[in-house]
């Protein structure tokens, strides 16, 4: 296996193009058999950890772990739910080397990043492009993702009120489902749950048409000993507190 140490977002995309796999945190790594020729550590390569706040979206560099993305977020927007999932995500040690990029690319079912990038419509920037791609596009577009070293993620900060949820049997277990409620004010909401069968479900609008619209929508598969059935009981509970603390 090659390693290589880039220390510029531009070797690094030169390595992308060979071939070449990101290491970031590297907890991926026991999770999955690497057929690549090599890997290259990202981080000496500043270009990637960047955290910038234009007035109206936030910008997180892809090889910033989940601990300093929700630091660096909350003391932008105060309160905010992403980094309310970013620090419930796993446990303290992983927190401190999980890095956002490498979330995104694996982004396994139990993944806290998923909804709530989901919930405030973030963006993927690519290292070698500025044209940010959104999640959907890029996550059903196996040939786009595969050909993307992500840079950045950048956040409206109008869509980052709102409230996060994991359901778990205990308190440091992967989640069955998140719900991520982006509030935009006046009852309206944008709510991304994932872990169902579908991926990440959308949901959009106020009261009880979005309830009506999850509830006939949403479905989960049994897990670890626990029906679908339930699962949906829970998840569509939780998005009924969700609408209702605000009305």
């Amino acid at each position: 296996m090659k390693w290589f140490f880039p220390e510029s977002a531009d070797e690094s995309v030169h390595l992308f193009r060979q071939g070449f796999k990101p290491h970031g945190g590297g907890t991926f790594l026991i999770k999955t058999s690497l057929n690549v020729p090599g890997l290259f550590d990202l981080s000496l390569v500043n270009d990637f950890k960047n955290f910038e706040d234009d007035g109206t979206h936030l910008s997180i560099g892809s090889a910033l772990s989940y601990h300093d993305s929700a630091v660096l977020l909350e003391s932008a927007s105060d309160g905010n739910f992403f980094s309310a999932a970013l620090l419930s995500a796993a446990s303290t040690p992983l927190r401190n080397r999980i890095t956002v990029g490498g979330s995104i690319y694996a982004l396994p079912k139990w993944s806290d990043i998923a909804a709530p990038l989901a919930a405030a419509e973030g963006l993927i920037v690519p290292a070698d492009d500025d044209t940010p791609v959104g999640i959907y596009e890029y996550i059903d577009d196996r040939e786009l993702k595969k050909s993307i070293l992500i840079s950045s993620i950048k956040l409206p900060k109008q869509n980052l009120n709102g409230s996060y949820y994991r359901f778990t049997l205990t308190g440091f277990d992967y989640p069955f489902f998140t719900i991520a409620a982006s509030d935009r004010g006046r009852g309206v909401f944008r709510i991304a749950v994932s872990g169902t069968r579908s991926g990440i479900q959308i949901f959009s609008g106020s009261g009880d048409s979005m309830l009506s619209e999850a509830k006939s929508n949403l479905s989960f598969s049994d897990e670890r000993g626990i029906s679908g059935k339930y699962l949906k009981m829970r998840a569509l509970i939780q998005l009924k507190r969700i609408i209702r603390a605000e009305e």
